[in-house]
Parts: structure tokens; C-alpha cells; sequence
């Protein structure tokens, strides 16, 4: 196991231990797990599950697991370390988790959220230099005098470039 392989393991090993702990707790007394233990403890069994066969999914879905344990909809372990922010139940011990997971994730965290916005801009950008050339297209048969008249006038930003263009343009080929 390399370095990078058992650091992406830890998150998922802080809520092993507690299962574990969870476990034997409940072989040595009388206790029953609830329906929340027991839905936590499958999906932490399908996520280290996962952690072999397919690392793409486990991060998905580990994350998921961590995010429902924070809020108390699942639980891990018989004890549950919980605090109240603005009347919303946030267990301890998947935040330690999840603050190591985004920690360890953090590249493929903000690329999931900020990548969509670098598409995006991307697609502005070719929009933009389209709408440029139709301009320039559109423009192109003006006189020197028709493009100063047009220069003056409130036209779009992709307009004003491509008319200024076409003026530069010309500026070079009589010079």
C-alpha cells in the first residue's frame, strides 16, 4: 500500500473504529442496534467495499455517508457525540471524518463545483467571439466614415470590438 492509497483510507478508518468499538460494545452488554446503526454500518460496509473495487464510486459515495451521518440521519456507534447549530443535530465524530475526507479530496472537491463555472466561462468566451466574427461580417462592407457614424452610436460591446477591429485593421493595410 503506498502512502497516497492509506491516506485516502483514514476518513473511512475513523468511522471503522467506532464501528468496531460499536460492535463489540454490544456483544459484552445488552444492546440492541437501532434502524439508524444499522442503515450507518451498511453503507460504511458498502463503502469500504467500495474503497477497493471502485475508488471513483467510494468517494461519491463515502461522501454522501459522511454528509447523512454529520446530520444525524445515520449513526455509526452506540454513543453519539452531538452538538445543536441552529437547532440542527451535527454529530462529532463524522465531522472529524469529514473534515479529513475534504482535507484528503479537496482538488477533486473544488473541481466538481468550480469546474461547471470554468465550462461555462468557457462557452461565454466562444460566444462572445462568435458574436465578434458575425459583426465583423456584418461590418465589413462599411466605409471609414459609416464605421465612425456606427463607432458613436450605443451598440453592443461585441459590435463596438469588431468595428474597432476592422478600423485597426484598416489603419495597418494603409500604413
Amino acid at each position: 500500500m503506498n502512502k497516497i492509497y492509506t491516506k485516502e483510507f483514514l476518513p473511512i478508518g475513523i468511522l471503522l473504529v467506532f464501528a468496531i468499538g460499536s460492535s463489540i460494545y454490544i456483544l459484552l452488554n445488552n444492546y440492541i442496534f437501532g434502524l439508524q446503526q444499522y442503515i450507518g454500518l451498511t453503507m460504511l460496509l458498502i463503502s469500504i467495499i467500495l474503497y477497493f473495487i471502485k475508488p471513483n464510486i467510494y468517494r461519491y459515495f463515502f461522501g454522501i455517508t459522511l454528509i447523512l451521518g454529520l446530520f444525524n440521519l445515520i449513526t455509526f456507534s452506540v454513543v453519539n457525540f452531538t452538538i445543536k447549530i441552529l437547532f440542527i443535530p451535527i454529530q462529532i465524530i463524522p465531522l472529524l471524518a469529514l473534515l479529513v475526507y475534504t482535507k484528503i479530496y479537496r482538488t477533486k472537491i473544488s473541481n466538481l463545483f468550480f469546474k461547471q463555472r470554468e465550462i461555462d466561462k468557457l462557452e461565454e468566451e466562444a460566444y462572445y467571439q462568435k458574436k465578434t466574427s458575425f459583426f465583423k461580417e456584418k461590418f465589413s462592407n462599411l466605409n471609414d466614415q459609416e464605421i465612425e457614424q456606427k463607432l458613436n452610436q450605443d451598440l453592443v460591446p461585441e459590435a463596438k470590438k469588431a468595428l474597432n477591429e476592422i478600423k485597426a485593421k484598416r489603419i495597418d493595410l494603409n500604413n
